[in-house]
């Protein structure tokens, strides 16, 4: 008897078993179609499998030519080379429809000859060519993804976009990035008001677009953030995609979804990418990583940011929030006089933070219900480092923005998970959202922007008496 209970336990479990669906790679690069020419070798078709294909997809890859060229120098006595370079170049066209891109990609690797026999030499040209591969397929991924807007390459885009933008994507640093720059954008075309409408309140969208249509009395350019926080993107948004809506100059829309991923085959997406500006905001790969650092350490003199990039790179690798905190601590270094005498020693000590706590522990005594040492770290902090307003501020509205929308998403705990809240952070982000209500953490969002506003001057208030009076309000009694 218990036999056969076995049996068919491991029957009904070889059943279930075939539920399973493998994991989809989220990072992945789609294509409609790729085309080789003869003389491609297989290994390099092989490689660039990392490519989908997607026949819903319109961009379309062809692999014009793939050539390996080896180049010995010759000095001295010696019969032998002294030194070999070794260059690979693939030539590419890539199509979207309305944009095409016709590039040679070259790689140069170099070896010394005149330590080697022949059959070391054989078996060293085999493995800088198959690293010379991997490099040029690294390229044309690049090169792929150039042709979409993604955060990587906005600035390509964003000069002659429409007024229209949709941004999605799984990296809530580089939606937020996109956002700024958006809004920096806009602020150059003369925008200058803003309505920041929630998934609740989306019934309100046409209303406000056909009351805004016309301009006001005072000519001025108004906003519309949609906040789009939960679920599929509602018809509500879908149905105010028509070739009109970019007839109104004085009416920008941005809309800020929660969404990893969008498909663009259904209709009104269609609708949508002809007449708006979509950025695509995914998980950067890691020579990605390195060019997103290199422009946000712009403040770094050049003769030393590429060491600063590859150590930042290193110590946060795949983590755009330690790598974004790491970059505003660095930017408070580089606010005084002597910044010019700042060399890479500066920024290695300053990783290691002189002052009793770290900015970032008022995070952690925040959400745990720590007045009292949140309290104790901004006294110190004040003492310490007089310039870190701008860190604190921006640690407050990560923490009442993110708090804020995971209160409305349906899943609170995925939502910080996929806005790149450590594990470990996650449940004390949660039990800090028990002890909130939405009219308190939406209080909070304007109290930020009144002590913002007190640490510019623009308002005279202290900006250190209303930090601690914030921190008060918002723990647990």
């Amino acid at each position: 008897m218990s036999k056969k209970i076995i049996a068919l336990s491991v029957l009904l479990l070889a059943i279930s078993s075939c539920g399973f669906q493998p994991m989809k790679n989220q990072g992945a690069i789609k294509v409609g179609s790729i085309s080789f020419a003869n003389n491609v070798p297989s290994s390099v078709k092989d490689k660039l499998k990392i490519l989908q294909n997607d026949e819903s997809n319109n961009l379309s890859l062809i692999i014009q030519s793939y050539e390996l060229k080896e180049r010995k120098t010759y000095g001295g006595n010696a019969l032998r080379a002294l030194e070999s370079e070794i260059k690979g170049e693939i030539g590419i066209v890539i199509s979207n429809g309305k944009n095409t891109i016709t590039k040679k990609l070259v790689v140069v690797k170099n070896y010394s000859v005149s330590e080697l026999n022949p059959l070391s030499e054989r078996e060293t040209v085999k493995k800088l060519e198959q690293a010379i591969q991997a490099q040029l397929i690294n390229q044309i991924a690049f090169e792929v993804r150039l042709l979409k807007c993604e955060a990587i390459n906005l600035s390509k885009y964003i000069g002659k976009s429409p007024n229209i933008f949709f941004i999605f994507g799984s990296e809530i640093i580089l939606k937020n990035h996109v956002k700024s720059r958006i809004l920096e954008t806009l602020a150059s075309r003369g925008f200058s008001e803003k309505i920041i409408l929630s998934d609740e309140n989306f019934k309100e969208i046409k209303s406000t677009i056909a009351a805004n249509a016309g301009g006001s009395l005072f000519s001025s350019k108004l906003i519309i953030e949609l906040r789009h926080s939960s679920g599929k993107v509602p018809e509500v948004i879908s149905e105010i995609f028509s070739d009109e809506l970019n007839n109104y100059e004085n009416i920008s829309i941005i809309i800020y979804s929660h969404l990893d991923k969008v498909s663009l085959v259904s209709k009104w997406a269609k609708q949508m990418e002809s007449i708006s500006l979509v950025v695509e905001c995914k998980k950067l790969k890691s020579f990605e990583e390195q060019i997103w650092l290199k422009k946000n350490l712009s403040f770094i003199p050049d003769n030393y940011r590429n060491e600063v990039v590859k150590l930042l790179s290193e110590i946060n690798s795949g983590n755009l929030v330690a790598q974004q905190n790491e970059i505003e601590l660095l930017k408070l270094l580089y606010l005084d006089s002597d910044k010019d005498k700042k060399d890479l020693s500066d920024i290695t000590n300053h990783m290691i933070n002189s002052a009793e706590f770290s900015p970032f522990e008022l995070e952690d005594a925040i959400l745990q219900g720590k007045t009292s040492k949140a309290l104790e770290i901004i006294k110190s902090l004040r003492k310490a480092d007089s310039y870190s307003g701008p860190l604190l501020i921006w640690i407050m509205a990560k923490i009442t923005n993110l708090a804020s929308i995971a209160s409305k998403h349906k899943s609170p705990q995925m939502y910080l998970k996929n806005s790149g809240v450590w594990q470990s952070k996650i449940n004390d982000y949660l039990s800090f959202i028990k002890n909130q209500t939405n009219d308190d953490l939406n209080s909070m969002q304007k109290k930020i922007y009144e002590l913002e506003l007190s640490l510019k001057g623009l308002i005279k208030k202290d900006f250190w008496i209303e930090l601690e009076s914030l921190i008060c309000q918002l723990g647990p009694n």
